[in-house]
């Protein structure tokens, strides 16, 4: 069976899936046998330099692109992945989207600075290298097929999604801001 790894959302800046691209086409070369066995899926705007990239690295047997989808298609497509990918280029950042994957209960691969973010999907006991470390990419991406094919893969605990609930965190604001106000 394919291990499928996804990433939902757009790329800017410093927000790229080109060393996750890399690191994919490094594990194929170095292990023929994966060919077929791990599929990368982008939700979202794929813009035409990453399509080229793909193209330039031969990976088009192993990537697919859904370009945008309603929110309810994005997040199934999300529940049907065995892995979710995400990229942050900063520490400044407490992107949506990780309290979205936590949510979900996918295993995380996070390809993050150092900082909340990291800690957060460190948490949810899931992978995390800095953003351009092909080679940690790559073991990470290594480490959670083993784990697939031996039917391990594992997401955050019961205890952690709820922590990271947004709604229970946006509650949780909204006190702190009400016993400011009081007198």
């Amino acid at each position: 069976s394919k291990m499928r790894i996804t990433y939902a959302g757009v790329f800017w800046e410093d927000r790229v899936p080109d060393y996750f691209l890399r690191a994919l086409h490094e594990v194929l070369q170095e292990r023929p046998s994966l060919h077929g066995r791990i599929e990368a899926v982008f939700v979202g705007k794929f813009r035409a330099e990453n399509k080229k990239l793909v193209a330039r690295l031969g990976l088009q047997d192993s990537v697919t692109v859904l370009e945008y989808l309603p929110h309810q298609q994005c997040i199934a497509e999300m529940m049907q992945s065995d892995v979710l990918w995400m990229i942050v280029g900063d520490t400044f950042g407490s992107p949506g989207k990780v309290y979205e994957y936590i949510g979900i209960g996918k295993p995380i691969l996070g390809c993050v600075p150092e900082g909340f973010v990291k800690q957060a999907i460190d948490e949810a006991r899931g992978k995390t290298v800095e953003p351009r470390d092909v080679p940690g990419i790559k073991k990470a991406m290594l480490e959670f097929f083993e784990q697939f094919q031996r039917g391990e893969l594992r997401g955050p605990s019961p205890d952690v999604i709820d922590k990271y609930d947004r709604v229970k965190l946006a509650g949780s604001l909204v006190r702190v801001f009400e016993s400011l106000l009081e007198p």
